[in-house]
């Protein structure tokens, strides 16, 4: 019985080491693929979610301001400034926040250490969601919401000139307090990182538990 020549084995090594690196090579294009399907839904949904809640909250925001007085205008001013910056800040907390501590914190099971690295490995929506979507559209609110209050404060005064003066020093005055705030907010979200971000975590795993036991 005769052996087949040597030169046979080598062509069946060969092609066994290229279907090989073939299929190498199919896994992380599919892997690619199934990432890039997975931003593109993302970014669909954020542009959604986007849309619906700044309608809601800009209406919330308008009919209490043409509703109230001058007082408690600016008091709903500060509070959308104000969560303008808190969001800001817990944006910058996940992005900074030391997955090892989460980790330890889990293999304990303390309370809101799963839910907090569920926060660090989805960092990048996260944050996309607190800084951009929630701090753009406070943004947006709190000018409008500015323009108006000021409107309602010069027609009461009975002014009618320089109304373009009163309007960029009322415009500088809130995005100077925003922008303060937001760069206080960034220190604080790097340097208490991890004690704001388990404090997060523990106030949503409260909210998961108690919609789970309903």
């Amino acid at each position: 019985m005769e052996r087949p020549p040597f030169s046979f084995f080598i062509l069946e090594v060969t092609e066994l080491v290229d279907k090989k690196g073939e299929e190498k090579d199919i896994r992380p294009s599919a892997n690619k693929k199934n990432k890039r399907n997975g931003e593109t839904s993302w970014v669909v949904k954020i542009l959604i979610c986007t849309f619906l809640i700044s309608v809601v909250i800009s209406l919330i925001s308008e009919n209490l301001i043409s509703e109230l007085n001058t007082f408690f205008s600016l008091l709903v001013l500060l509070l959308v400034i104000m969560l303008n910056v808190l969001f800001d800040t817990l944006g910058m907390a996940v992005v900074s926040a030391d997955p090892t501590v989460f980790h330890a914190m889990a293999s304990r099971k303390l309370p809101g250490a799963k839910k907090a690295l569920w926060l660090i490995q989805n960092s990048e929506k996260v944050a996309n969601f607190c800084n951009d979507v929630v701090g753009d559209i406070a943004g947006v609110i709190s000018g409008t919401a500015a323009a108006a209050i000021l409107m309602g404060i010069l027609q009461e005064a009975g002014i009618q000139k320089g109304m373009l003066w009163y309007s960029a020093l009322f415009t500088a005055v809130i995005s100077s307090v925003t922008v303060g705030g937001k760069a206080a907010g960034k220190f604080l979200g790097v340097r208490k990182a991890n004690a704001m971000l388990l404090t997060v975590a523990k106030i949503l795993e409260f909210f998961s538990f108690s919609k789970k036991s309903r």
